[in-house]
């Protein structure tokens, strides 16, 4: 692939603060941190919060729903992750893609309450490995592709091919609050 995501991951949290946006402090590292060990835990701490939620209702929340995955997964990991915003290269074509000035503007405007735009939620690990949970099930939901709903990547960046690439636009979710897009919500109920 030509386009690098650990350079897009950097470059998105330049434009992040550049957009005078809150961001974590961000390590990198070259250690793994979804080991075999690790990325089995992982999938019981998340079938165990995915069991109380139907695929409809991960995939209009999946904002909410991977950012309130993120504290269980860094526990389970012991690693911290980073909340990555942006938009995914599917069979060789954007999905959930908004441009940049577009999502600049929104800064201004905001959205209304229960709008939809493009726009996708995924964890980032510190060695660039890619931790999303709601893709799958969203696409699936939206483009009426059941094969698809449930699936979930759990890789690094690097071992995505042309047809899933992940592109890293904003980093944290201050930018989610600031336009109206994501509602707190204290935690997952069960």
């Amino acid at each position: 692939m030509s386009l690098n995501y650990e350079n897009e991951f950097r470059d998105a949290c330049k434009r992040s603060l550049e957009w005078k946006l809150e961001i974590p402090e961000v390590l990198y590292s070259p250690e793994p941190v979804l080991s075999d060990v690790n990325g089995e835990n992982c999938i019981k701490a998340i079938q165990e919060v995915s069991s109380h939620y139907t695929a409809e209702e991960i995939s209009q929340q999946c904002f909410w729903y991977m950012l309130n995955l993120k504290p269980i997964l860094e526990d389970v990991l012991d690693s911290p992750l980073y909340y990555t915003l942006g938009y995914i290269q599917y069979n060789k074509k954007p999905v959930f893609y908004t441009p940049g000035n577009e999502l600049r503007v929104k800064l201004l405007d905001g959205v209304a309450p229960g709008t939809a735009f493009n726009l996708h939620a995924w964890l980032t690990t510190p060695n660039m490995e890619i931790i999303d949970l709601t893709f799958g099930t969203t696409y699936g939901i939206v483009n009426n592709v059941p094969e698809v709903v449930g699936l979930c990547a759990f890789q690094h960046s690097s071992k995505f091919d042309e047809n899933m690439v992940y592109h890293p636009q904003l980093i944290g979710d201050d930018y989610l609050k600031k336009i109206g897009a994501l509602v707190e919500i204290s935690a997952f109920h069960f």
